[in-house]
């Protein structure tokens, strides 16, 4: 395999896929060797590399440790570092209530209720939900307080919940509960946003618990995704109506 130096290659395109936001996971992974999270570098100089490139695989860039040979595809830090974000949205507070008119300026700086004259109580709602009246486009608006607000029978969430962690089929959930599909959908949503935030909340406090030294069990495993040709696609096969779904991976940090 030849090697060229990448003093002007990695001006157009990088040697190595680029830190981001502190994110580096191309790195040597085992524990006993010099190279262990130790990021190759991006430029090449023959016969001092701790790494060199494989390409022998055709459209999947990998390196080796030249210490151990460990070989480890490359990958994208940015996408790594985006899904984390994604996946670690729940965490982050509650957008601020303000003004839902997006011509407003209260609403476009997320000026919040309760700031001093951006704001004027305007009564209740129906279903007694505070009432507010922008001071400066003048539009009113509410916020419902309650995570059930808007169902009808909201006790079969707790027989739809207790279904669904016991693996029962989506049709015999709908078939026991006697709700629709579509009510079936919006509960699953609803639910998955429920368990969201008790998992938010029960995180949160982690920071605040006297633990002397958190003992954190990992685990990784990687799954060759970027197929090439159609006929490579991970999917999952129906036996009945020869349909194919897309198999969909996240990462797991």
């Amino acid at each position: 395999m030849q090697e060229r130096s990448s003093a002007t290659s990695t001006q157009s395109h990088p040697r190595i896929p680029p830190e981001h936001d502190g994110v580096q996971v191309n790195h040597c992974k085992s524990p006993v060797c010099p190279n262990y999270g130790v990021a190759p570098g991006q430029s090449s100089v023959r016969g001092s590399n701790s790494y060199i490139l494989d390409s022998r695989n055709k459209g999947i860039s990998s390196c080796i440790c030249t210490s151990c040979g460990e070989g480890f595809p490359l990958k994208s830090n940015l996408g790594i570092a985006e899904e984390v974000e994604r996946m670690a949205s729940y965490l982050s507070p509650p957008s601020a209530v303000c003004c839902r008119n997006d011509a407003c300026a209260n609403h476009a700086d997320q000026v919040p209720i309760g700031t001093a004259g951006a704001y004027a109580s305007f009564g209740k709602t129906a279903i007694g939900n505070s009432r507010w009246r922008c001071s400066v486009c003048g539009k009113t608006f509410s916020q419902n307080t309650k995570a059930t607000a808007r169902q009808r029978e909201h006790y079969k969430n707790k027989t739809i919940f207790k279904l669904l962690v016991n693996k029962m089929p989506v049709r015999r959930i709908i078939e026991v509960a006697d709700i629709h599909p579509k009510t079936f959908y919006h509960r699953l949503d609803f639910l998955h946003r429920q368990c969201q935030a008790f998992a938010a909340h029960r995180e949160h406090a982690l920071a605040n618990l006297p633990i002397r030294r958190l003992y954190l069990g990992v685990d990784r495993q990687d799954y060759l995704v970027n197929w090439l040709v159609q006929a490579e696609h991970p999917a999952i096969g129906h036996c009945s109506g020869g349909q194919r779904t897309r198999l969909l991976l996240w990462y797991a940090p």
